[in-house]
């Protein structure tokens, strides 16, 4: 025990990954709106299958799917649930509604 150290490296470079506007090896798009209509929150099927008991339900189903459309969420809101999946950033949660993220991350979505 005493030879483990915290590696914040994997989450170091995940979360830096989301400054690009399409992430490295992104492999999933979630659609939602946008100041100027429809915008892209690319991610990683790995994060979203590991951290929502949701996408892990959809892409255990439909492994196939490489994008959905959130369109009653806002760019700012879905940004800030992908990157709290890698590691919480309290302060972007706070300017974000944080109900909408639990929900989103638990489940409790329905896709029209």
């Amino acid at each position: 025990m005493e030879d483990m150290k915290k590696d914040y490296g994997l989450i170091l470079g995940l979360l830096k990954t989301y400054q690009d506007p399409e992430p490295r090896f992104a492999d999933f798009a979630i659609h939602c709106s946008g100041e100027n209509g429809e915008e892209i929150v690319w991610c990683h099927k790995i994060v979203l299958v590991l951290r929502s008991e949701y996408f892990d339900g959809l892409l255990r189903t439909e492994p196939e799917t490489k994008s959905i459309s959130l369109p009653d969420y806002s760019f700012e809101v879905i940004k800030a649930v992908v990157k709290s999946a890698i590691a919480v950033e309290e302060e972007e949660l706070k300017k974000v509604d944080l109900i909408g993220n639990v929900q989103l991350f638990s489940g409790k979505v329905r896709l029209r």
